[in-house]
């Protein structure tokens, strides 16, 4: 069976699900073969035994579609005009490299880029199914040429995946129909992620780790902020922050700002082997997660599941799909979003309790264990693409 499996740039750092995702499919029979937009710096080389070619489907003439669109402005809906013509040049830059391969069944990742190839997957009468994660069920859906272009989505479509309950009824509100939509969690592979040495972890300073992008709607600005509370009742304590984004001189700035430049250390972007060992030296982990203010939101947060595979206890807030991945007073502590002083409460109350800490990582990293394993996930996948091919 052959799947092509479509996304707008394979191998991102911050993406590693994607690539787990696509390794795990091939490992499991499929033929696949991975049509991306381009190649971006610093991402990784394909792992598995899969081509990945580049089309350009989302850039081609990208300057041209955003100057006729300002352009037509003049004379009608320019939003209309440049998804018109975007959708054209996605449809000629698939539709030679899908009809050389003939795949059964193409899995698309982001409900925006699905409204792009849908075009040329439907002339070839290609069985597809869709991703949604965060920002395309979030953001997007303030756009109504996005919002119109999904309801030919969701009527041509053979399937949706989503990884939350949170964003299946953002869905089915969106017009999807409920009995097309599949909710398959992110996984992990726990068994590739040791066990804590938890004698040791009792002897460690008080520290606070996060994972993400510094983007707005994981708002390390407000963990800053709750964290110069910890610090205050906590001086021992240190916070570091693995990511970069375009938040990073702000972050700095604050750091600054706050008195915070010797107890927090920003170390960048790290592969994943090596933010997984990072995490692995800290105490707890911390993401302030927010609906930010272009209506952007998380989706599931996979960084949440290797922290608490990690046996990290998690204070985060009540966004989004984090509920649904983080148990409050079980795994973790949950607050309102924008509430950094309630957060900082929980971080305070956590490190001055090594043994509720201890508790809860283990609790979580058995949750991780029965409940979000990277190998079910991907059988499921396989087994709905053979369906529905």
């Amino acid at each position: 069976m052959k799947l092509a499996y479509i996304v707008e740039n394979y191998g991102v750092m911050s993406e590693t699900f994607v690539a787990d995702l696509i390794d795990g499919i091939a490992q499991r029979g499929l033929q696949v073969r991975v049509f991306e937009n381009a190649q971006m710096a610093g991402c990784h080389p394909p792992r598995g035994n899969f081509e990945v070619i580049q089309t350009g489907f989302t850039s081609r003439y990208n300057g041209l579609i955003v100057w006729l669109g300002r352009a037509g402005r003049i004379l009608f809906n320019a939003h209309h005009l440049s998804s018109r013509l975007r959708g054209r040049v996605s449809h000629h830059a698939l539709l030679q490299p899908l009809k050389s391969f003939s795949p059964d069944v193409a899995y698309i990742d982001h409900g925006n880029n699905a409204v792009l190839v849908r075009s040329a997957l439907k002339a070839l009468e290609i069985p597809y199914v869709v991703h949604f994660h965060g920002r395309d069920a979030s953001h997007l859906f303030g756009s109504k040429v996005y919002a119109e272009q999904l309801e030919d989505v969701f009527a041509d479509s053979a399937g949706m995946i989503v990884a939350s309950g949170h964003i299946r009824r953002r869905l089915i509100l969106a017009g999807c129909p409920d009995e097309k939509i599949h909710l398959i969690p992110l996984g992990v592979q726990v068994d590739k992620i040791p066990e804590p040495d938890w004698a040791s972890r009792r002897s460690i300073k008080p520290s606070v780790v996060h994972l993400g992008r510094l983007v707005e709607k994981k708002n390390p600005l407000a963990l800053l902020h709750a964290f110069s509370i910890v610090k205050s009742q906590v001086p021992e304590a240190t916070l570091t922050i693995i990511g970069d984004g375009p938040l990073r001189a702000p972050v700095e700035r604050r750091i600054r700002e706050l008195g915070l430049t010797d107890s927090v250390s920003l170390t960048g972007a790290l592969p994943n082997d090596r933010a997984l060992a990072e995490l692995a030296r800290h105490s707890l982990y911390a993401q302030h997660c927010v609906t930010d203010s272009s209506g952007d939101q998380e989706g599931f947060n996979i960084s949440f599941l290797e922290a608490a595979a990690s046996g990290l206890p998690v204070v985060s807030t009540l966004h989004d799909g984090i509920p649904e991945n983080v148990v409050h007073g079980e795994t973790g502590f949950l607050v309102p979003e924008y509430d950094y002083e309630s957060m900082a409460e929980r971080m305070v109350q956590l490190l001055r309790d090594p043994a509720r800490m201890e508790a809860m990582g283990r609790a979580g990293r058995d949750r991780v264990a029965s409940k979000f394993q990277f190998a079910h996930r991907a059988d499921r996948i396989v087994s709905l693409l053979r369906r529905l091919s």
